[in-house]
């Protein structure tokens, strides 16, 4: 059977949009062309640039492999051509080594990578290095490589870092270049994604100063980004203020994914955060702004620090002791709260509803100068000549909030006032930082869905113990050893959500302690006083600071 004939089923699939990852893949699998690499002179070319630029009719159905043998070659600023594999014969010695002099200018340092990826093609067996450089591979097409997919295998990819530069520049002032101006995001594997693509890393070695790999999105996609990372390292080098791992979602509105499973973490977190929200369509105005579910199974423990910008309209009951329901409706309630997500409360803690849509009024496109309808006036516009309801259902009883005037240049507060005075006394409505209160990474074996078997309902980040069958809040009195862990969610009585076990977790991750000052080395505690909480003394130690800021739980 000829490659063709392989291919053309997966290429069927493909015509009919049910074609999968795996059938997206089917390329690699196909009997490619080959090219040979020796910096020697005994293969077809001398280096793997000049090899790439000879293809110039590779296809899903004409795949090329290029296959390098050991050496070290300086190419930089070139692009795999699609469908193309670049194989080296050992990892440790096929090294494409990209770099610039100490005294490379901030234009040459900024837009220089060792390589980029950008149509469908893969890496194999290979060492990517840079050094004064951008990225060592830059994989990245202004999302304009739709459903392209990248296999990367057994390659070490390594950003060496500009320091070079900056001492250079601090040695030779009259130059009239800055330090303080080199490139400083020296990342090993710079990613900005595009709808559909997918990556997938096996048994890879990532090494920078900064993040080790980093993904962000793009504005408005038709299909999420999926990213495998399998068997990998991530080693980061520099200081312990930089991130293991970042994540920037920018507004695809899509479900993408960043998924790692078995993969060593050299470094303490996952940094997720909205900068710039690029797309300004109204739909992707959303309030919860973290797109990219992140998902780590039989990883090293690493914590996570979000820094998203959305904010919802929130209700939330006065009354903590039952399960109040809350329900909006009116023409005021789709423009303000769009489909809303309820959480019961009870036994101590309070019922609270809120909003899909963003009422930050941050500045949106790629330039963060666009304004859109993301405040809650801009989205209630002119009442004057359109008046608008919001009608709340609390537990049995109903409020109405008449809006009647033009509030579309309103601050926030001004409306939550208008909101408060009808519902006083059973709700609070408030500005909600969704991301902060709702996210968190799937740490898929140490942490459970767990059911709240008690009568005290449990806060998000309070302790808990195992009953047996579910958890319920831990006691001023119950011993260190008894602790099963923190809730992810908030969990009234009867009410079953998320539970991590063990973990590194910030201050505000730790029910208690939010705003403490957490020192390298401190002990953790439960509080000798409060059901749940955490405290920074006290006479039950269940974890240690790690660094300034973060603490491993147990």
């Amino acid at each position: 059977m000829s490659r063709r004939t392989v291919l053309a089923g997966a290429l069927g699939l493909a015509a009919t949009g049910a074609l999968d990852w795996k059938a997206r893949s089917a390329w690699a699998a196909v009997e490619p062309t080959v090219i040979t690499v020796s910096p020697d002179g005994t293969a077809d070319f001398l280096s793997p640039r000049l090899a790439n630029a000879s293809i110039t009719s590779s296809s899903a159905t004409n795949p090329y492999l290029i296959m390098v043998q050991p050496g070290v070659y300086t190419e930089r600023e070139w692009t795999v051509a699609p469908y193309t594999t670049i194989r080296g014969t050992s990892r440790t010695d096929c090294i494409l080594a990209g770099a610039l002099p100490d005294s490379a200018t901030d234009a040459q340092i900024s837009g220089n990578s060792t390589l980029w990826l950008k149509e469908t093609a893969g890496l194999e067996n290979l060492t990517v290095t840079a050094v004064n450089m951008r990225y060592a591979v830059h994989s990245e097409s202004s999302g304009g490589n739709a459903d392209a997919v990248h296999l990367i295998k057994n390659c070490r990819i390594e950003h060496l870092g500009n320091q070079g530069a900056r001492a250079w520049r601090t040695a030779n002032p009259g130059s009239g270049m800055s330090p303080s101006t080199v490139w400083v995001s020296e990342r090993p594997w710079g990613y900005g994604s595009a709808s559909g693509v997918y990556e997938r890393f096996e048994d890879c070695t990532f090494v920078g100063t900064r993040e080790p790999w980093y993904i962000h999105t793009n504005k408005d996609f038709t299909a999420p980004t999926v990213n495998e990372l399998v068997n990998c390292e991530l080693i980061q080098t520099g200081p312990f203020t930089a991130p293991m791992l970042t994540v920037q979602s920018l507004g695809s509105g899509q479900a993408d994914s960043v998924t790692l499973t078995g993969c060593t973490l050299t470094g303490r977190f996952i940094y997720d955060e909205d900068r710039p929200w690029i797309s300004v369509k109204a739909d992707r105005q959303v309030a919860d702004k973290s797109e990219t579910s992140i998902t780590l199974t039989d990883c090293t423990p690493v914590g996570y620090r979000a820094a998203h910008r959305g904010l919802a309209l929130k209700l939330t009951a006065v009354d903590t002791a039952h399960d109040i329901s809350i329900d909006v409706a009116g023409d005021a309630a789709p423009l303000l709260m769009g489909t809303p997500t309820f959480r019961h409360g009870g036994g101590g803690i309070a019922s609270y509803t809120y909003g899909q849509w963003d009422i930050s009024g941050i500045l949106v496109g790629s330039a963060g100068n666009v304004t859109v309808d993301n405040t809650l006036g801009r989205r209630l516009g002119n009442c004057a000549t359109t008046p608008r309801q919001l009608i709340i259902m609390i537990g049995g009883t109903t409020r109405v909030i008449d809006f009647t005037e033009d509030l579309t240049g309103q601050p926030n507060a001004y409306i939550l006032n208008l909101i408060n005075i009808q519902v006083s006394g059973q709700l609070v409505a408030a500005e909600y930082a969704v991301t902060a209160g709702e996210t968190y990474p799937t740490f898929t074996e140490r942490e459970s869905v767990q059911a709240n078997t008690g009568t005290a309902g449990i806060a998000r980040w309070a302790a808990v113990v195992a009953t047996g069958t579910g958890v319920r809040l831990m006691t001023a009195t119950d011993p260190a050893a008894a602790l099963a862990g923190v809730a992810i969610e908030q969990l009234g009585p009867g009410r079953s959500g998320r539970v991590l076990a063990a973990g590194i977790l910030r201050p505000n991750q730790l029910l208690g302690i939010a705003t403490a000052t957490v020192l390298n080395g401190q002990p953790l505690y439960l509080s000798d006083t409060v059901a749940g909480r955490f405290s920074m003394s006290g006479t039950r130690q269940v974890g240690v600071a790690i660094a300034d800021g973060w603490m491993q739980l147990p």
